[in-house]
């Protein structure tokens, strides 16, 4: 069985999954033979994989099988590994050596006690042992503290942590010696990418960052390649609506029977509430504007998809990822909200309106209001009291009527 020495060429990350494209080249020779792809994710959703390519030459199956190991082939887990085994080592080697010492400690203070005079070298001995179980101690403290590096290190391969590989066996049967490519694809949990925003009053105008932020642990590091989000669901099943029909009737006298309530004909059901809410919006720091690449975008019959300009790499750890989805200045509409009794603030809002091509995700309607803010320098309160306002008496309390409004705070 031939190994195709393939690279990640494409990578299409969905909500909750992504799509890997590989692309290899292998030397076969004429007649049926299998080569395999591998190392591959442990998160791969096996009925997913999928191979094409150039050659002469058919494919006649593909089997995803698992390799089980001693040890795992990814070097950085076999080093952080070796490493570890040697410091818990060390660190076992200085505690026998502190247990001699203390020993030894004691010993020479039970001495002590019982011998007069002290032998002259008696403090050079003591000083000799003491300092040796400090410096061993200093050593310790060293070495737990980079063994716990080593540690948070394992813990963030995660998926690596078992040394099982997945490989996809493919069987061929090619016409003539020769080389074929071959391009492999296939699903794998473990991936996912949301979105996030930054909003920016400039003037009158609203200035909407929109990013994307990828992460992956899928056990293997995603180089500089072609990604794209999509805001897709491989996973969601679909199924045609089926309405249930409706029959219309002249209206029916209800027949009150005895021991029981008689309930209203065609009484219709309570409407749930609508689901989701407003997406949380990120404040943005001052910052001087630069230039930013964004995104190029197709919109699909049932996705969109968002593919960066430049070639992005992921590595396997979990750590989030931003890349520029789109920059957008939206049509908005400003006013302040005030409610004095419950504080003096006078709360900044705009009705924006999404007048860009693009189609926002769930909660960010054509038209919607946005919270930006709390004026600092303006504050609600009654207006003064001029002469001849009118006073009122309730109960033993005299209240002046006076109408609320903005000023200024200095």
């Amino acid at each position: 069985m031939s190994p195709v020495e393939s690279a990640i060429a494409a990578v299409t990350v969905f909500p909750d999954r992504a799509r890997v494209t590989r692309q290899g080249r292998v030397a076969v020779a004429a007649g049926e033979q299998t080569v395999a792809f591998g190392p591959l994710p442990l998160g791969l959703l096996r009925d997913s994989v999928r191979v094409s390519g150039t050659g002469a030459a058919t494919v006649l199956g593909v089997d995803v099988v698992t390799r089980r190991q001693a040890r795992p082939a990814n070097a950085a887990r076999v080093e952080l590994e070796r490493r570890w085994r040697e410091i818990e080592i060390d660190m076992s080697a200085i505690d026998v050596a502190n247990a001699v010492a203390e020993t030894r400690e004691r010993h020479l203070e039970r001495t002590a006690a019982r011998t007069s005079p002290l032998p002259a070298d008696f403090d050079a001995w003591l000083t000799e042992v003491k300092t040796g179980i400090a410096e061993r101690n200093r050593q310790r403290a060293d070495l737990a503290t980079e063994l716990a590096a080593v540690q948070r290190q394992v813990g963030d391969l995660r998926r690596q942590n078992l040394p099982d590989e997945l490989l996809a066996e493919v069987t061929l049967e090619a016409a003539a010696d020769g080389e074929i490519a071959l391009e492999l694809s296939y699903l794998t949990t473990g991936a996912s990418w949301h979105s996030t925003y930054d909003l920016r009053l400039a003037d009158s105008e609203v200035a909407l960052a929109w990013y994307g932020m990828i992460s992956q642990n899928t056990g293997e590091d995603w180089p500089e390649c072609r990604l794209a989000l999509s805001t897709a669901r491989p996973a969601d099943s679909l199924a045609v609506p089926e309405l249930d029909p409706w029959y219309i009737d002249r209206r029916r006298p209800v027949e009150l029977l005895e021991f029981n309530a008689g309930a209203a004909y065609g009484a219709a059901a309570p409407v749930p509430a609508p689901a989701g809410g407003a997406p949380h919006f990120a404040a943005v720091a001052d910052a001087a504007e630069i230039a930013e690449e964004t995104a190029v975008a197709e919109q699909g019959p049932a996705a969109a998809t968002y593919t960066p300009q430049r070639p992005i790499a992921v590595r396997a750890d979990g750590t989030s990822h931003r890349t520029v989805v789109a920059k957008l200045v939206l049509e908005s509409r400003l006013d302040h909200v005030t409610a004095p009794v419950h504080s003096e603030a006078a709360t900044l809002r705009a009705t924006v309106r999404n007048n860009s091509s693009h189609t926002l995700p769930p909660g960010c309607r054509r038209r919607r209001r946005v919270v930006l803010g709390a004026r600092r320098r303006a504050r609600a309160g009654p207006r003064p009291r001029r002469s001849g306002a009118r006073r009122t008496r309730s109960g033993q309390t005299l209240r002046e009527q006076g109408d609320p409004r903005l000023v200024p705070a200095h």
